[in-house]
Parts: structure tokens; sequence; C-alpha cells
């Protein structure tokens, strides 16, 4: 798979120490060699040209070092450069300080006090401005001056390149510490940070472009990677000639009240829209009234009382449990339970994890299950606040992976699934799919997945790249604010043709 390790900053960190030791070179060196594969990563994507007027914007550690280095270069290509400082001399890292001697005969303006400024006369005549005020290093909300700076950076028309994120992203979980840099592109050093990928980063970070440094890898932290849609090529193999419906899965739905009757309907539409040979509605007999189903490709079927569960499921190949279920009827509790004490493949999710929470601990679930939680789902689900969830997203998927022994599909701006032992970021999606019924799509597909017989990690990484690209091509005719999660399912046969063989 092409995929890119995802590190957090203190991982970055021992895997720069790493290579200081394995290479037997100094921590400038280290830096001078980022500072030139940098710069000629700019210059051969011709983001900076002749034409170009660059502001380098440098904080007073690492990260501003690589940034003066690159203003070196620029400037010895005779292109117009000026570097701000923000901070004083004496704040500055041994190796900031030694990349500064590099600089002798660029303009160097320092930015100490919030009373000073002189640099948004710089940033106005600017076409490309650098930034690498603070890198992976931020922990903290920014503060004057350097917000001041920032908020200026941010008014300006200039084209804005980052160096290894935007300044003010958190690099362990994305978030914007108060104000941040809204860069054009953002040149990511070697490795995925986490931050890179989750929360505010993407409205942020612009284009993500990695760049190979030589820093050594190291293969003793947790596996975690990004997931390209590429990874959809041939995941599925050609249906045979000599087949028939059973072969691709039966897939019983679970779902809906008064009220949220479509979203069963459209989870099974598109576990059909996915290649399922057959997709079942199972409703309470009680709620069977509220239902309208327009498809009739789509069986749906009643119960009254546990008692008819047994009979039902024992020809299922995978169950998804939970769409517009509502958290009113004991009798959903009872079901679970008896799902979890069977050997079929199930998805939890929306509703359906109400009833998980209370019922976990007491089964082994011999890892055929998948959650499918969004941010408030989790956070419902441990008792704990969203904020929590938000601050440390991965941390919180793996724990319920580990504990359990479940799959976690953490629905996000980028979306975590996870077994704990491999952990994968998919930051694939839309702002579109930010719409109501969207999650009970991806329900269908990965139920699709998992009665075709794929294992439950592998049914959780196709199944939310189908949902996402499917997602990408229905904003591509609809646009993100008018797609509906019906439209994602009529895009699912063109996806399709990614996954065949």
């Amino acid at each position: 798979m092409n995929s890119i390790q995802i590190l957090t900053a203190n991982e970055m960190r021992q895997l720069d120490q790493l290579t200081l030791q394995q290479q037997n070179i100094t921590s400038y060196e280290l830096m001078t060699r980022v500072g030139k594969y940098l710069f000629d990563f700019i210059i051969t994507n011709n983001f900076i040209t002749s034409e170009d007027h660059v502001v380098v914007v440098a904080g007073t550690g690492n990260n501003g070092g690589d940034g003066m280095l690159v203003a070196h270069h620029i400037h010895t290509r005779g292109i117009p450069t000026e570097i701000i400082i923000i901070g004083s001399q004496e704040q500055q890292t041994e190796e900031s300080l030694k990349a500064l001697k590099h600089c002798q005969h660029i303009p160097v303006h320092y930015v100490v006090e919030t009373q000073d400024d002189s640099y948004k006369q710089l940033l106005d005549d600017a076409t490309v401005i650098i930034d690498g005020i603070f890198g992976i290093g931020l922990t903290r909300d920014v503060e004057d001056p350097h917000k001041s700076v920032m908020n200026a950076m941010n008014q300006s028309y200039a084209t804005v390149i980052s160096i290894d994120i935007p300044s003010g992203i958190h690099a362990d979980n994305g978030l914007q510490m108060g104000t941040a840099v809204h860069a054009n592109h953002t040149l990511i050093v070697q490795n995925f940070k986490q931050g890179n990928l989750l929360n505010d980063a993407k409205d942020f970070s612009g284009l993500n472009h990695v760049i190979d440094v030589d820093i050594v890898q190291s293969l003793e932290f947790d596996i975690q990677y990004e997931l390209p849609l590429s990874y959809l090529q041939g995941k599925l193999g050609k249906r045979h000639h000599n087949s028939y419906k059973y072969n691709y899965g039966n897939l019983l739905t679970i779902g809906g009240s008064k009220g949220m009757m479509g979203a069963p309907i459209l989870s099974a539409l598109a576990a059909l829209r996915s290649g399922s040979g057959l997709s079942q509605v199972y409703v309470h007999d009680g709620d069977h009234k509220y239902l309208q189903n327009p498809y009739p490709d789509i069986m749906v079927d009643t119960y009254l009382g546990i008692e008819d569960v047994p009979q039902k499921i024992r020809r299922m190949d995978a169950i998804v449990f939970g769409p517009g279920l509502g958290k009113k009827n004991p009798l959903n509790m009872d079901i679970l339970a008896h799902l979890l004490s069977t050997e079929i493949p199930l998805v939890i999710d929306a509703d359906g994890l109400y009833y998980l929470k209370d019922l976990l601990k007491g089964y082994n679930t011999r890892g055929h299950l998948i959650i499918t939680p969004h941010y408030k789902e989790m956070a419902d689900f441990l008792g704990i606040s969203i904020e929590d969830v938000i601050q440390q997203p991965v941390l919180y998927a793996k724990n319920i992976a580990h504990t359990y022994n479940v799959v976690v599909v953490l629905k996000g701006t980028c979306t975590i699934i996870t077994n704990d032992i491999e952990t994968y970021f998919s930051s694939n999606g839309t702002p579109g799919l930010a719409k109501a019924g969207t999650g009970d799509v991806l329900s269908g597909v990965i139920g699709s997945l998992l009665g075709r017989g794929l294992p439950p990690l592998d049914a959780a990484k196709i199944g939310v790249l189908m949902h996402s690209l499917a997602g990408q091509y229905a904003e591509e005719v609809y646009g993100e604010e008018s797609m509906m999660a019906s439209d994602v399912i009529s895009m699912l046969p063109k996806v399709m043709d990614h996954v065949k063989a």
C-alpha cells in the first residue's frame, strides 16, 4: 500500500535524534539538508519564480531555522527575499542562529513588541510568504506578537507556504490554538504528523506535500498510516458467471422507528449498490406502519419479540444494527445481546451504540464487530465530553478497540479506523458528507463488505474509502451544499469501477 506513516510530534523528534545518531550528523547539518530539500521542492513545482517577492516569517526555534535556510537558497537565486523573525535574537536556538548567519545579505526584521507593526508593509508587498513560525512544537494558545503577525499573514493576498504544519495548529490533534496560519501549501517534513490530518488541520493546510528528507524510519512505533484512495484499486474480485446472490452476501439491517424509517432504507440500499446479493430490513412490528419503502429490491420483515430473531438471522452473512433504531425500546437491548452471542459479523451504528455501551463488558466479541461512532456518539459511549474526544481522538479510538476487541471507525473530518494494532487515517471526505443519512450509507457499505467475507479491518478501510469517493463524486454533481445521502448512494456504481479487480 502506497501509504505514509503517521507520527505524533514526540515520535518525530525521536526519529530526528535517531537520524543524528545513525547518520553521524549534527542537528544543524540535518536542518541544512531539510532547508535544501524544501527549497528544491518549491522551485521544482514553481511555487516561487523570479517574478516573486518572498517574505519568510520565522520563529526563534528550529522551524524558523528551516525557513531561514530556505530564504538563503531563494536569495541566491536572485529572487527578492526578506525575513521577519518573531522574537528576539536572545530567544533563538543555537541552530536558528547558525541559520541566520547564512542570511547576512538578506534584510532581517525582528518583531519583539506588539506595538511594532512595521512587518505589515513587508507582508503586504510579498507575493509569497513562507511560514516557519512554530512547526510541531506548539502546545499552548498563540499570543502576541505572534498572533498579530499571523493574523496579518492571513489578511495578505500572497501565496502562503507552511513548513511541516501551519503555525497555530497542534501537531498531535490538529486543533487551532487560538489562531492559525491559512496556508495554500504545507510542506510536511518526512512523515505526516497526526495534526496534519485531524480536526481543524484540513481547513488551514491547503495542499499537503510530503517531502522525503532522508530521516531514518522506525518500526518500533505504533502502525499508523494515511489511507489513500488508490488503496481501493482492485480490492474486490470479479463476479463469476457461475454464481448466485448468496455468493455475494446476505445482509440484514435492523433499525427504524417512528420518524426515522429512512435510515435503515438508506443503509440497505447502500449495501445493494456496494455489491450485496441480498439486503433486507428488519423492523419492529409496531413501527412497520411508519415504513415507506420505495425500493422493491429491499426486502422488509418484522419482529414482535426476541423469540423471532434467532430464526431470522441464521442465514445472514452480516448484520447492521442501529440505523434509525431510536433509544426508547428496551427490546433492542435483548436483540443486541443475542447478536453479540452469535458469530455473525456486526456493524453497530447510530442508536445501536446507545445499547451497546452497557453490553460489551459481558461479551467476547471475537473480533467480528465494527462500531462506527461520530465524535458525539464516542463521547456518549465512553461517558466523557465531546471536547475530550476532540483533544485525543486517536487515543480513545484505540483504547476502545483494545479493550473490547473491536474495529472502531471514528467518523470525522479525518476518519480514524483502528483495531488497536493497526490504525489508518482517511482524510478523503468532503464537507458535503456532513448531512443527515450519510452515516447510514456508510454502515451499509461496510456491512456489504463484511457480508462478502472481508475481515472487519479490511471491510472498514475499504468501506470508508468507497464512501468518501462516492461523496466526492456526489459533490462534483450536486455541490457540497446540496448533495444528500441518497446522492452518495447513486455514485457507488461509479466507485465500484475502482474497487473491482
